[in-house]
C-alpha cells in the first residue's frame, strides 16, 4: 500500500515528497506529477486508494520488477502510468 507521510500520500513519481490537492489539481512539488482531476471528480483520497490498489495488483501477480510511475500526456489527457522495470 502507499506510504503516507505527514503531509499526505507519497508521490509515486519521486517517492520523496507528499502529494497535495489544490481544488481539482493533484500535484507534487517535485514537478513530476500534476494531474487535473476536475472531470473525473477525484479527490486525493480516491487517487491514493487507486494507487494502493495498483500496487496490490502488481504484488499479487507475482511481478518481481520494481514499478516505476510517470505522468503521460497524450491527446490532451494527463494520466499516471505504471511500468515494471
Amino acid at each position: 500500500a502507499a506510504d503516507m507521510p505527514a503531509g499526505g500520500p507519497m508521490c509515486p513519481v519521486c517517492k520523496r515528497r507528499p502529494l497535495v490537492q489544490n481544488r481539482h489539481i493533484i500535484v507534487c512539488a517535485c514537478g513530476g506529477l500534476r494531474l487535473d482531476v476536475q472531470h473525473e471528480g477525484l479527490t486525493l483520497q480516491h487517487f491514493t486508494t487507486a494507487l494502493a490498489q495498483a500496487w496490490d495488483v502488481h504484488a499479487s501477480e507475482g511481478c518481481t520488477l520494481e514499478p516505476k510511475f510517470a505522468q503521460d500526456d497524450r491527446f490532451g489527457v494527463s494520466t499516471l502510468v505504471m511500468r515494471c522495470e
